[in-house]
């Protein structure tokens, strides 16, 4: 059972996706218009809602909680709020079965885009297509390092997961961005998911790599 808050000051925004999350099986979900870090798994979170950016900060920091938000097609607008720790994104404008699929892709440990997005931003932050044929494929260590940077880990939390230092760490990211043709964390994320580079997490393991 996955459970996912519904946060809006909105009553129609908050209650009426409740009442359309609420008759799919596998979800249970709470509508409030009270901010709070609760138990919930995935936190759909309406992007009018004051302070968010400060939040999504706290969210983060506290507690690594994924969170789904839900706004107006804006790239621009998608692109800020997944720079400041949005685990993902869909429309007000978006089906139900979208909907369903981005709170399954965050609870999962995935970042939640819709597909047109998804080419949108990749096109925007790094300039690759989903399309586009690695010149040199990633090392195991990497796929690792990305995999885990998907899931929110920051640099020291891959560090301690991996038995690694921060700077061994940084420098795997440096080859890491290189080769994907990225500069960031999000836009690594982004083209690791469009390209099918990321690994399970039973398969992280520091055992086999450097």
């Amino acid at each position: 059972m996955i459970c996912v808050a519904v946060l809006s000051e909105r009553p129609l925004v908050r209650q009426g996706l409740a009442a359309l999350l609420r008759e799919i099986p596998g979800l249970e979900v709470v509508a409030s218009e009270v901010v709070t870090t609760s138990t919930a798994q995935v936190l759909l979170v309406d992007s009018g809602l004051p302070n968010l950016e400060t939040l999504l900060a706290q969210w983060h920091s506290a507690s690594q909680q994924p969170l789904v938000i839900a706004l107006e097609e804006n790239p621009d607008e998608a692109e800020r709020l997944l720079h400041k720790g949005a685990r993902g994104y869909v429309s007000l404008a978006s089906s139900l079965p979208e909907l369903v699929e981005c709170v399954l892709e965050v609870a999962r440990g995935e970042v939640g885009l819709p597909a047109q997005l998804s080419r949108q931003l990749l096109s925007r932050l790094s300039g690759v297509g989903s399309s586009q044929i690695l010149t040199e494929p990633l090392s195991g260590r990497e796929q690792e390092i990305l995999s885990l940077l998907c899931q929110g880990f920051s640099n020291k939390a891959i560090a301690q997961k991996l038995y690694l230092s921060v700077r061994t760490v940084e420098g795997h990211l440096a080859n890491l961005y290189a080769k994907l043709g990225v500069n960031s964390r999000t836009q690594a994320a982004l083209v690791g998911l469009n390209q099918h580079l990321i690994i399970s997490d039973d398969l992280v393991s520091s055992a086999s790599y450097s």
